[in-house]
């Protein structure tokens, strides 16, 4: 049993192994390119700036309301993260009390 199943192990192996394969001695395709003498005028690679507010972009407007909301949150979380280390603080004084 064990025997048949290292075999089988060994044969999937293999074949998978050889469909991964896909030259299967031939030869390798070598690119073979012809240059010419003419040389084309250079091409500037640099983009255009331009600025244009396209569908679906932030504005100023909505990038400032979103900076005051965020703004507003972090005082909230910090106002609460106060009140927990007081409420904690106090807690801890009355059990060292005890």
């Amino acid at each position: 049993m064990e025997f048949l199943l290292f075999s089988l192990f060994f044969i999937s192996a293999l074949i998978f192994f050889i469909a991964g394969k896909d030259d299967f001695g031939r030869r390798e395709n070598k690119l073979i390119s012809k240059e010419s003498g003419k040389v084309k005028k250079e091409v500037s690679i640099e983009p255009k700036v331009e600025v244009k507010l396209a569908k679906g972009k932030v504005t100023e407007k909505h990038a400032k309301e979103f900076a005051s909301g965020v703004q507003s949150g972090v005082k909230t979380a910090v106002k609460f993260a106060k009140d927990v280390k007081k409420v904690v603080s106090e807690a801890a004084q009355e059990d060292l009390a005890l």
